[in-house]
C-alpha cells in the first residue's frame, strides 16, 4: 500500500513538470470565475395568498458555491435582510401595515438572493394584504356582573375572515356559531378569546365578567365634617347642620344606594349630603341599604347625634354703637361650642385661629367719621357657622366750644366771678372743665355750662381756659385769658 501511494505521487509530479516545461499555465479550479447566480427554488409564498401585517415566510434558495444574502423588496425598495439560523433555512419578514398597503390590496413581494461573487437573482410573488386584525364582541357584554352557574358565551359581529377562535380555557372552534359553554364560579376569573383570521392576524377579546354571590359588606359610615371626621358606627358619632355621610363598602361589583333618615328616603347617591336644618331632636336613625350589580343586598342602621347649633357668643367688643376715636380700634370676640371652634374670621381683617372658649382679638382701621360695621364669622368643627355683626360710630371730630361770659382779658379781679360757656358735638358733650394755670379746677356736665372763679385762691397773675370733652373723648380748648388781682 505504501509503495502504491508513493508511485501515484511520483506520477503526478512528472505530469506537472511536463506541463511546466511545455509552457502552459496550470488549470486550478479556484481560478475559474463564478458567473452562476443563485437559484430561487421557491419564494416561500403562493400567488394570491393572504399576508398579515407582519408576514413571515421561508424561501428556498440554492447556489453552486454558497448563498451569501437574501433580502426582501417591496415596491423596489429593500425592506430588510433575511436571516439564516441553524436550521439552514432563510427566514424572511415583510411588514405590510396599513401605512404601507391598504387592507385587501394586492402587493408584490420580491426575494433577491446573492452569492459571494455578487451574482444575483430574484423572484416575485403577488400576495393580498390582510393587515386588519379581526374584530368581534362578546355576549354577555364585557364586565357583566353575574351569579355562579352555567352560561354560554357567544362571540358576535365576528369578522368574516376569522377561521379559528381559541379560549383561554383551551376550547377551540374553527367555524361559526362561535359559542362556548362556561361554568361561572364565584370570584373566578372569566375567560378570554383569541381570534385568528386566515392571514394569521390575532385579536384577543376579554370578558372581565364579575362573578359575585356575596352580599356587600358595609364596613363603616363616616361623617366627613369640615374639621372633625366622625364615625357613626357605635352611636357616638355626630353630624352638624350640613353633613356628608360616606360609607366604606366592600363588594366586587358596582352598588346602588339608599339613605333613609327616621324611615324617610333621603338620598340614592353614593354620598349622602344631609342637611339637618330645622331638626330639633337630639338624634336621628340613619339606615343605609345597598345592592350590588347582581342584586345581593345588605343594610345597616346607625344612630347619629345632631348638633346643628353654631358657636354661641360669649362676648363681643366694642359694644354696639360705641363711639370710636383714633385711626384704629381693637375688637375682641369670645365664643364657645361643645365640639370646639374651628376658626374665627373677621371679614375685613386677616383671619386668626380661635381655640374653644378663647378670646380672639383683631385690630381694625377706623375709617372716616360715621357708622362703621364689621362682622365676625364663627365656625365650629362640625361645620356649623354663624356671623356676629357689630356697628360702632367713628368720631374723630373735636367739639365746638365758646365762652359766652367772662371778664375781659387782663382784667383785675377782686371778687368771685362767673364764667359761662357753650359747647356742641353731633354725638354729644360729655363735660366741660375750667382750667386755671392749665389745671382742672371745676367740672360741669350739664348745659348751660357755668363756673365760679374765686381769684383769691390763685396767685397775683393767673390764666383761665375752658376745655370741652365730647362723648368719644375728643377735646377742644378755648384761648387762655389772663387775670390779675
Amino acid at each position: 500500500m505504501r509503495r502504491a501511494s508513493l508511485r501515484r505521487r511520483l506520477t503526478a509530479a512528472v505530469l506537472a513538470g511536463s506541463l511546466v516545461l511545455a509552457g502552459s499555465a496550470p488549470a486550478w479550479a479556484d481560478d475559474v470565475p463564478d458567473t452562476t447566480p443563485p437559484t430561487i427554488v421557491s419564494t416561500g409564498m403562493t400567488d394570491g395568498q393572504f399576508a398579515p401585517a407582519v408576514f413571515l415566510f421561508t424561501p428556498t434558495v440554492t447556489d453552486d458555491v454558497r448563498v451569501s444574502s437574501v433580502v426582501v423588496l417591496i415596491r423596489g425598495n429593500i425592506q430588510g435582510a433575511c436571516q439564516l439560523p441553524a436550521d439552514g433555512l432563510w427566514h424572511c419578514r415583510a411588514v405590510l401595515t396599513s401605512t404601507i398597503v391598504a387592507d385587501g390590496e394586492p402587493i408584490d413581494i420580491t426575494v433577491r438572493a446573492a452569492d459571494p461573487s455578487g451574482n444575483k437573482s430574484q423572484a416575485t410573488t403577488r400576495v393580498r394584504a390582510n393587515n386588519a386584525n379581526p374584530t368581534g364582541t362578546v355576549s354577555p357584554a364585557r364586565g357583566t356582573p353575574m351569579h355562579s352557574g352555567p352560561i354560554t358565551i357567544t362571540l358576535t359581529n365576528v369578522s368574516s375572515d376569522v377561521v379559528r377562535v381559541v379560549s383561554s380555557d383551551g376550547a377551540e372552534l374553527t367555524a361559526a356559531p362561535w359559542s362556548f359553554p362556561w361554568q361561572a364560579v364565584n370570584r373566578a376569573k372569566s375567560p378570554s378569546f383569541d381570534l385568528y383570521d386566515e392571514a394569521g392576524n390575532k385579536t384577543t377579546l376579554a370578558t372581565d365578567y364579575i362573578v359575585d354571590d356575596d352580599p356587600p359588606v358595609i364596613q363603616s359610615v363616616v361623617n366627613e365634617a369640615p374639621y372633625l371626621d366622625s364615625i357613626l358606627d357605635d352611636g357616638t358619632g355626630w353630624v352638624g347642620d350640613a353633613a356628608t355621610l360616606i360609607a366604606a363598602i366592600k363588594d366586587a361589583s358596582p352598588l346602588r344606594y339608599e339613605w333613609w333618615v327616621d324611615g324617610v328616603l333621603k338620598s340614592t347617591g353614593q354620598y349622602f349630603y344631609w342637611r339637618t336644618t330645622g331638626m330639633t331632636a337630639p338624634t336621628a336613625t340613619v339606615q343605609l341599604k345597598v345592592w350590588d350589580a347582581v342584586g345581593n343586598f345588605a343594610t345597616r342602621s346607625y344612630v347619629a347625634n345632631i348638633d346643628n347649633r353654631p358657636p354661641a357668643l360669649g362676648s363681643l367688643s366694642p359694644a354696639s354703637d360705641a363711639l370710636i376715636r383714633g385711626t384704629t380700634f381693637p375688637t375682641t370676640i369670645k365664643v364657645t361650642d361643645p365640639h370646639g371652634v374651628a376658626y374665627s374670621n373677621l371679614q375685613d381683617a386677616d383671619w386668626v385661629n380661635a381655640e374653644p372658649g378663647s378670646f380672639t382679638t383683631a385690630t381694625l382701621k377706623s375709617g372716616p367719621d360715621g357708622l362703621r360695621r364689621f362682622t365676625w364669622l364663627e365656625v365650629d368643627r362640625l361645620g356649623n357657622y354663624t356671623t356676629y355683626t357689630r356697628q360702632v360710630i367713628v368720631d374723630n371730630t373735636r367739639p365746638t366750644l365758646r365762652i359766652t361770659k367772662a371778664p375781659a382779658n387782663n382784667a383785675k379781679l377782686t371778687k368771685t366771678t362767673t364764667i359761662l360757656a357753650t359747647a356742641g358735638d353731633r354725638n354729644g358733650i360729655a363735660r366741660l372743665q375750667l382750667l386755671v394755670n392749665g389745671k382742672a379746677v371745676a367740672t360741669d356736665t350739664t348745659a348751660a355750662y357755668s363756673f365760679s372763679l374765686n381769684p383769691a385762691k390763685y396767685g397775683r397773675t393767673f390764666t383761665v381756659q375752658v376745655r370741652a370733652y365730647d362723648r368719644a373723648g375728643n377735646t377742644q380748648d378755648t384761648a387762655k385769658l389772663t387775670y390779675h388781682r
